[in-house]
């Protein structure tokens, strides 16, 4: 297994079967370089600063689609926000009046990053959790395909892992959002 950090130094743990590629996700050839002979990707980008304009995550998912296509890599995972899953058929949750105006800019290059893997022709996964503090993984949570669990407020990030370790094997939601909250 790989990891793609721009400061390796920072993870705050090692395993013998994670193996850790220093790289930026703006930088396309270091995306490109990292991977050939991969089986999938799951991209979990995201920014401190919610100052607008944000397009970290849609450059970065589109570099990778592109090595994707170019070394076969059929299928990606990625963690996007709440923001962009369905409040109604026609609306987003982000076009919502009660929704947080500073997640405005976030959600919308999350929405990018969704526009590109509806276009893509790799199998995809989005995953679209609210605010995710760190605390420890509980195993109970739910989702919902394309729109967030009723009730949902968090979901602590080592249960977003959880989910997606499941997904991988489970293929429930291909090519499809997911909310996940407690």
């Amino acid at each position: 297994m790989f990891g793609f950090l721009r400061n390796p130094a920072r993870l705050p743990f090692q395993h013998p079967q994670l193996q850790l590629i220093q790289g930026d996700a703006e930088d396309p050839e270091a995306i490109e370089n990292a991977v050939p002979g991969k089986d999938l990707i799951i991209s979990c980008l995201g920014v401190n600063n919610l100052k607008p304009p944000i397009t970290l995550m849609s450059d970065a998912v589109l570099f990778m689609l592109d090595a994707m296509v170019r070394f076969q890599v059929p299928r990606i995972l990625a963690v996007g926000g709440a923001g962009i899953l369905q409040e109604t058929p026609d609306r987003f949750k982000m076009e919502s009046p009660g929704f947080p105006p500073f997640f405005k800019a976030i959600s919308e290059d999350y929405l990018r990053v969704y526009e590109l893997l509806k276009a893509s022709d790799r199998e995809w996964t989005m995953i679209c959790p609210p605010t995710m503090p760190e605390r420890v993984r509980t195993g109970q949570y739910r989702v919902l395909g394309d729109y967030f669990p009723e009730g949902g407020q968090q979901i602590f990030v080592e249960d977003v892992a959880d989910f997606i370790l499941k997904e991988i094997l489970a293929r429930q939601f291909m090519r499809q959002r997911v909310g996940i909250a407690y």
